[in-house]
């Protein structure tokens, strides 16, 4: 596909990721987006990301009038953390919901607000995180790897009680019978079986694993 100018308003956006710092918002970061007005006009998007690198003043400037849009109605005193021009590395634009859906992929889930302003760009993660996944979705990769969450989203990978008692079981049931004998989990909505499942196989060393499901979502699940 040929390298394009950005040349309409939709092209021309940023990442930001900004925190407020209050009790109801503590580990909470917004990730939303915002155009960055004529910046970009005539250039290619290698142009653009040479001229705009992250955090420069231009595009700080850009994000800080996007959140003071939405902020200052409300009497909110945000912080701005990170800019960046949302440019893949194929030359193509995206919006902040792509980089959401990354994150969602990776179990880290929307914290959902009552209120309206910007009630669903809101994530419990760490900065480092949310910029392992915007990297990742400019390299066109659609989850992150364990090692790539960092801060609090680590408890993400550790079993919950009723978890760990299911693998510690099914372990010692292997441990004494053939490999052939089946252990069937009562696991009902919300157990958690792809993490339960999933620790089961690391403990195991298991090298094969066969999933059978009615449901395609599974799938991402398991990436």
């Amino acid at each position: 596909m040929p390298v394009t100018a950005l040349t309409t308003p939709y092209e021309r956006r940023l990442i930001y990721i900004c925190r407020l710092d209050t009790p109801d918002h503590e580990g909470l970061l917004k990730i939303g987006d915002h155009t960055v007005g004529r910046l970009t006009d005539g250039l290619t998007p290698a142009q653009a990301q040479e001229a705009f690198p992250p955090n420069c003043d231009a595009l700080r400037s850009c994000a800080l009038a996007r959140i003071r849009g939405w902020s200052n109605t409300a009497g909110l005193s945000p912080t701005l953390l990170h800019a960046e021009l949302a440019i893949n590395n194929q030359g193509h634009t995206f919006r902040d919901h792509a980089l959401h859906q990354v994150l969602r992929n990776s179990g880290i889930q929307r914290f959902n607000f009552d209120s309206t302003c910007g009630a669903q760009e809101w994530f419990r993660t760490t900065l480092e995180t949310a910029c392992a996944a915007l990297a990742a979705l400019k390299a066109g990769r659609n989850v992150l790897g364990a090692h790539e969450v960092v801060g609090e989203q680590e408890a993400l990978w550790q079993m919950r009680p009723n978890q760990a008692e299911a693998v510690k079981m099914t372990c010692q049931r292997f441990a004494k019978q053939s490999s052939k004998q089946p252990v069937l989990w009562n696991a009902k909505m919300r157990f958690g079986k792809t993490i339960a499942a999933f620790f089961l196989i690391k403990e195991k060393r298991f090298q094969r694993t066969l999933l059978i499901t009615h449901r395609p979502a599974v799938k991402r699940g398991w990436q």
